[in-house]
């Protein structure tokens, strides 16, 4: 039980509580349990989230999941991204070959 950081599991009245809600499935409590009473199980495909393509994904739908971002500032960002990696290339042509 010390072993889930969610603490997904308790003790009470002498047993062992499970709470699926705060579960991750990291695993640490299955591989330490004394008795092998607990065992990881894959959720179908259909209820597996979406894994993000890399960090900006990933921060993106944290963003718009505890409404930091929304969608035109979203935009905004994009737009502002685009402009700056033209500018950063036209900037390093004028400045012509380095010495």
């Amino acid at each position: 039980m010390g072993r889930c950081q969610m603490e997904a599991l308790k003790l009470e009245a002498g047993k062992v509580l499970f709470d699926v809600d705060r579960c991750i499935g990291c695993g640490p409590c299955v591989s330490t349990c004394p008795t092998d009473s607990l065992t990881l199980v894959r959720k179908p495909q259909s209820e597996q989230p979406e894994t993000p393509k890399d960090i900006i994904d990933a921060s993106i739908r944290l963003g718009k999941a505890r409404g930091k971002i929304t969608t035109p500032g979203l935009m905004k960002m994009v737009v502002k991204s685009s402009v700056d990696r033209i500018a950063t290339k036209v900037n390093l042509f004028s400045l012509g070959p380095q010495s």
